[in-house]
């Protein structure tokens, strides 16, 4: 399964990337105190969890690279980001996964999703949710509790053209 951690200057793609149901680290988690370099935690976590790098940054891109690390920059200020996602999945080889595992990730915390039985959310959700939807996942990590609303209309034109023109490339 391919995991990734992706730097702090780009915090939407990792959300995609949880969307899309991969194991997503977001570096900034990785930082203790404000004012602290935290490249090289960067990329010893890269190492020692065998993460993909995502990166808009050369430099770190760069050091990675001399360290084995396997390198994805995307660059922010030009590519929107259903590019940056299909330039990430292209160069991850990892279509096949994202197709398989979208949707079971939070893309808050990065924990599993989980169905949830409609009677366990009535407290946990609003009133005219619970009426009006069927379908309830949990987050085995947080708690947090997901449905199809109407928010999922544009998560799904996202979706849509990530996986245009075949989903390959």
């Amino acid at each position: 399964m391919v995991k990734f951690i992706v730097d702090e200057m780009l915090g939407n793609v990792v959300r995609w990337l949880r969307i899309l149901g991969f194991d997503t680290l977001d570096a900034s988690s990785l930082r203790i105190d404000p004012g602290e370099d935290i490249d090289t935690k960067i990329l010893f976590s890269a190492l020692e969890d065998g993460r993909i790098l995502v990166t808009a940054d050369i430099n770190l891109a760069q050091r990675g690279k001399r360290l084995g690390v396997k390198v994805v920059t995307v660059n922010h200020s030009v590519e929107n980001i259903c590019q940056m996602m299909r330039r990430i999945l292209q160069e991850a080889n990892a279509w096949g996964e994202a197709k398989k595992h979208m949707m079971t990730r939070c893309p808050v915390c990065n924990g599993l999703l989980r169905p949830i039985e409609k009677n366990k959310v009535r407290d946990k959700v609003p009133e005219k949710v619970f009426c009006r939807v069927e379908k309830f996942w949990e987050c085995t990590s947080c708690g947090k509790i997901y449905w199809i609303g109407t928010h999922f209309k544009n998560i799904n034109k996202t979706i849509e053209c990530i996986f245009a023109h075949g989903g390959e490339g």
